[in-house]
């Protein structure tokens, strides 16, 4: 979608078997820095982001950029993001679904075994998630330490041009919350775009609909990356 138009594609999917919490993102956040980032290249960047795994590691990702020595430089090349199915406010059973969906796809696992793992990770994260509110009434910032979501509201230097593609049909992260955070970012000027489907799935939007977000991209590639 984007090498005829002169980009190196770089893809790291941060791996979902190996989260625990948010400091698993920030092992690897370092990982792609120091493998990716840390160099003397000059090139305009854009993020293209999926799902809350791949927006958590961006935002752990741009933390760690305002801690190390040429964090700032590497900030100001990157012209955008896009974002696939995320920021989203992800209830324990939308996480467990999401699991369940990466780690025992149908094709190899039964549907008796399948359900029941389901079960099992949506019983973790309510735990955690029911530790986090009543950590909350000791500590404010309960939630942005150990959740992405509420953590990238209190980012204010984001990249300044946005595109947000989703859909209200997403049983993993709900459209009205990544609205919500829609809304905030064109509280504080940044250059929103958005498109809204009604029927994909989850990051299945290009599926779905392979020409119009083969334009979206495209145009926001032109406009705020590669600008004639």
């Amino acid at each position: 979608m984007t090498n005829p138009r002169c980009c190196s594609v770089i893809r790291y999917t941060a791996p979902i078997q190996k989260v625990r919490c948010f400091t698993s993102y920030q092992n690897f956040a370092l990982e792609f820095y120091e493998k990716i980032l840390d160099n003397e290249d000059t090139s305009p960047i854009l993020f293209h982001v999926f799902s809350m795994n791949g927006c958590t590691l961006f935002v752990a990702l741009w933390e760690l950029l305002d801690i190390v020595s040429n964090g700032a430089t590497i900030k100001n090349r990157v012209k955008g993001i896009i974002f696939d199915s995320s920021p989203a406010n992800v209830q324990p059973m939308q996480i467990a679904n999401a699991v369940t969906f990466a780690t025992l796809p149908k094709s190899k696992y039964s549907e008796i075994f399948r359900p029941f793992y389901k079960f099992l990770i949506a019983g973790f994260f309510t735990s955690l998630r029911a530790f986090e509110w009543i950590h909350s009434f000791f500590d404010s910032t309960a939630f942005e330490k150990n959740n992405a979501y509420f953590r990238i509201f209190k980012i204010s230097d984001l990249p300044k041009n946005q595109l947000y593609l989703y859909s209200n049909s997403d049983e993993i992260c709900s459209d009205h919350s990544i609205e919500d955070f829609i809304k905030n970012q064109k509280e504080r000027g940044i250059n929103v775009l958005s498109q809204c489907w009604k029927t994909s799935e989850h990051v299945q939007h290009f599926r779905a609909h392979p020409e119009e977000y083969t334009k979206f991209c495209k145009e926001f590639l032109d406009d705020y990356v590669n600008p004639h």
